[in-house]
C-alpha cells in the first residue's frame, strides 16, 4: 500500500488518541525510521499490516475495529485532497455509485500501474426500496473488509445524507465478503457535506492512495479553498457539445493574409504532386489538446476546445506539418443524445475526451521515453484548415492521414458505431494497420447503464442506416467503400467482427478482476460474435481466460502484475485472435486496394526509420 495511508493512520491516532500512542505504535511495529514509513511511495502490504496489528495492541482494540475506524476516518479525510471530476457521474444514489465503483477502479488502474483494486457486486433484494446486497472481492482476500465497513457508511452520510447499516451475510461464492446494505435514517444536508464536485474529486485521490501509488502531487487545501470551491464555477456547464456542417465551417471566421497565401499556394501545387497526402499531413502535440483529470483549470479550457467541431484559425495553427502522427483520433464530436440519462448531467463529454487522450499519450510516452505532452495526434479540428477550400481536399485524403498515423485511438461512446464516418475510419484504419495498433478508450463510458447499448449498437452497423451529419457524406463514403472493399456486406461484416474482437480485448482487463466481472463484461462478447454469425471469432474468444491470467500474474501490487497480465493477453491474441482478424480482412478488403494503400504506409515507415537512424548517429 501507499505511504499516504500511513500518513492518514498517523493523523487518525494523533487526533483521536494522542502523540504518545502514536510513538507506542511505531515502537510496537518496530518502525525505526518514521520519515521512511511516512514517505509518499509504495510500501509492502506486510509493513502496513504490521502497523495495524501494532495499533490494535496499543489501543486495546481488535484489528477489525482498527481497520473500521480507519475506514471512517479515511472517508472524513477526503475533504482534504482529491482529483477526479468523473466522480461526479458515479451515481445519483448510493446503490448506483457502488455499482459504478468497478468502472472507477479500472480507470484508476490505467493510471496507477501498481494498483490492486477490489471488485464489488451489487444485487437487488426482496426488501424495501434502497436495500441491496453488496459483495466484495479482492486479491488481498478479506483483509480490507472492515475498511469497507467504515468507508461506505461515512460516504453515504456525506454524499447522500443517509445513515446505513451493513449486516454480514453468508459470503457469496467467489467473493470475499457479502453484506445487506440498508438505509435507516435520512439526514438533513449541511453546507459542508453537500455533494460538491470538489469534495468528490478529493475523495478519489485518497481512495487511490489506499490501494496503490500517489497522484502526481498531494494537495491539502485550506478551509478557505474548500469553501470557495477551488474555481468550480464552470463545472456545471449548461452548454453541451455541438457540430457544424462543412459548408458552415468554411464560411466561418477570417484568415490572416499570410496564412491565406500559404494555403492558396499549397492548393495550387497539389495536383502536380505524386503524394498530396504527404503535403497535407499535419499533427498537434498532446499538450495542446489533452490534460489530466487532476488538472482542473486546464480541463475547463479543454471543455471549450472539445465542445464543438468548429475550428478557429488558432486551432489550425496549433498543428504543424509532419510526416506522421502518433495517433489518429477517431470519435463523434457530438455526445450521445442520452448522455445525461446514462452518464449523469455532471459528466462533461468534452472533458472526458481530453482526459482519455492524456492517458493514451502518457502510455506512449512511457514506451518511448519522452514527455506525454510531446506525443502527436491527428485531429481534424486542428489538422484541416476549416476556413479554406483545402478542407474538402483534406476530407478526400482521409485514407492518407490514417496511414500516416502509427496508431488510432477511438473515444468509443455507445453511439460511435451509429455514425457512418466513425465506422469508416474504424474499418479503414484496421485495413491498413495491425489490430494491435488500435486503442479503444471505453472504460469511462462503459458502465452497467451503457453495457447493453454497446452490445446492441454493433449488430446494427449498416451503411444505409448509420447517421451522417450531411447526407452528401453518405454518397462520398459509399464510393470509397466500393473502391476499397469487396462489397458493402463485406465492409459491414468487417466492421462488426473487428468491433466485437477489439471490444473483447479491451474489456478483458476489467473482466479479469473476478469471475463475476468475467460473466458480466466478457462473456456477452463471446455470445455476440456467435449471434452475428462469426463463429471463428466466437471460438477464439472462448480461449480467453482473463481471470486466470490476473491470478497467475500475482496480484502483489509490486509493479509487474499488469505487465504479466498483458503478456498473457498478447499471447492469446497472437495465437487465437489475430489469425481470425487476418482472415476477415482478406475476405473483406480488395487485394489490389491493400497493395496500393500499403505503399503509403511503407513509405512512412521507411522515412521514420531513416530519421531514427540519423538521430542515433
Amino acid at each position: 500500500m501507499h505511504g499516504l495511508i500511513h500518513v492518514v493512520m498517523k493523523n487518525l491516532v494523533l487526533e483521536k488518541f494522542g502523540a504518545d500512542q502514536w510513538s507506542a505504535i511505531l515502537s510496537e511495529a518496530k518502525v525505526s525510521d518514521e520519515d521512511g514509513f511516512l514517505a509518499l511511495e509504495a510500501h509492502s502490504d506486510d509493513t502496513t499490516v504490521a502497523a495495524v496489528v501494532a495499533a490494535s495492541k496499543v489501543l486495546g482494540a481488535s484489528v477489525e475495529d482498527v481497520l473500521r475506524l480507519f475506514g471512517e476516518f479515511f472517508a472524513e479525510s477526503v475533504h482534504r485532497g482529491g482529483h477526479l471530476r468523473m466522480l461526479q457521474s458515479m451515481g445519483d444514489d448510493l446503490r448506483e455509485l457502488v455499482r459504478n465503483l468497478n468502472n472507477l477502479h479500472h480507470q484508476l488502474e490505467r493510471s496507477f500501474r501498481t494498483a490492486s483494486f477490489p471488485s464489488f457486486k451489487v444485487a437487488d433484494t426482496d426488501g424495501p426500496d434502497g436495500h441491496f446486497k453488496l459483495s466484495y472481492y479482492s486479491l488481498r482476500g478479506a483483509l480490507l473488509k472492515p475498511v469497507v465497513e467504515g468507508v461506505l457508511p461515512s460516504v453515504a452520510r456525506s454524499l447522500f445524507h443517509l445513515e446505513i447499516s451493513m449486516a454480514s451475510l453468508p459470503t457469496e461464492e467467489g467473493m470475499c465478503a457479502t453484506w445487506l446494505v440498508a438505509p435507516t435514517i435520512a439526514k438533513k444536508a449541511d453546507a459542508q457535506s453537500e455533494s460538491s464536485p470538489v469534495w468528490l474529486r478529493w475523495m478519489a485521490q485518497w481512495h487511490t492512495a489506499l490501494i496503490c501509488g500517489p497522484p502526481a502531487s498531494v494537495c491539502l487545501p485550506c478551509v478557505a479553498d474548500i469553501g470557495e470551491g477551488v474555481g468550480e464555477a464552470s463545472v456545471f456547464k449548461g452548454s453541451r457539445t455541438s457540430t457544424t456542417s462543412l459548408d458552415d465551417m468554411m464560411q466561418s471566421g477570417s484568415m490572416p493574409a499570410s496564412l491565406q497565401s500559404e494555403l492558396d499556394h499549397l492548393a495550387s501545387i497539389l495536383d502536380g504532386s505524386a503524394d498530396p497526402g504527404e503535403m497535407l499531413m499535419r499533427a498537434v502535440v498532446a499538450g495542446n489538446v489533452a490534460c489530466s483529470w487532476t488538472d482542473v483549470r486546464t480541463l475547463d479550457e479543454m471543455f471549450y476546445f472539445w465542445g464543438t467541431n468548429t475550428g478557429s484559425i488558432d486551432d489550425f495553427q496549433m498543428s504543424r506539418q509532419q510526416d506522421h502522427a502518433d495517433f489518429f483520433v477517431s470519435h463523434s464530436w457530438a455526445e450521445p443524445p442520452d448522455w445525461c440519462a446514462v452518464m449523469g448531467c455532471h459528466a462533461q463529454y468534452a472533458e472526458v475526451k481530453a482526459a482519455e487522450l492524456q492517458i493514451a499519450a502518457a502510455d506512449m510516452a512511457e514506451e518511448r521515453g519522452l514527455k506525454w505532452e510531446a506525443v502527436t495526434f491527428w485531429i481534424d479540428k486542428c489538422c484541416i484548415p476549416q476556413q479554406h477550400t483545402l478542407m474538402v481536399t483534406c476530407v478526400h485524403h482521409i485514407e492518407d492521414f490514417l496511414q500516416r498515423c502509427d496508431r488510432m485511438i477511438v473515444l468509443l461512446t455507445w453511439h460511435y458505431f451509429s455514425r457512418l464516418w466513425c465506422v469508416y475510419e474504424w474499418a479503414a484504419f484496421l485495413a491498413y494497420h495491425e489490430a494491435k495498433s488500435l486503442r479503444i478508450s471505453v472504460e469511462t463510458f462503459m458502465r452497467p447503464a451503457s453495457r447493453d447499448l454497446y452490445l446492441k449498437a454493433i449488430p446494427n452497423i449498416s451503411i444505409q442506416h448509420c447517421k451522417c451529419h450531411d447526407e452528401t457524406d453518405r454518397v462520398v463514403l459509399k464510393q470509397k467503400i466500393v473502391q476499397y472493399y469487396i462489397s458493402e456486406d463485406a465492409f459491414e461484416n468487417f466492421a462488426k467482427g473487428t468491433a466485437v474482437a477489439m471490444m473483447a480485448v479491451t474489456v478483458a482487463e476489467i473482466a479479469g478482476r473476478s469471475d463475476f466481472e468475467f460473466e458480466t463484461e466478457f462473456f456477452p462478447w463471446i455470445k455476440l460474435a456467435y449471434d452475428i454469425g462469426q463463429n471463428d471469432l466466437s471460438n477464439a474468444l472462448l480461449h480467453a481466460d482473463p481471470v486466470a491470467w490476473r491470478k497467475s500474474a500475482g496480484g502483489s501490487g509490486a509493479g509487474t502484475e499488469r505487465v504479466k497480465f498483458h503478456d498473457q493477453l498478447n499471447e492469446w491474441f497472437d495465437r487465437y485472435l489475430q489469425p481470425v482478424l487476418t482472415s476477415l480482412k482478406l475476405r473483406s478488403v480488395k487485394p489490389e486496394a491493400l497493395q496500393v494503400l500499403g505503399k503509403i504506409r511503407s513509405k512512412v515507415t521507411m522515412k521514420k526509420s531513416s530519421q531514427l537512424t540519423r538521430m542515433s548517429l
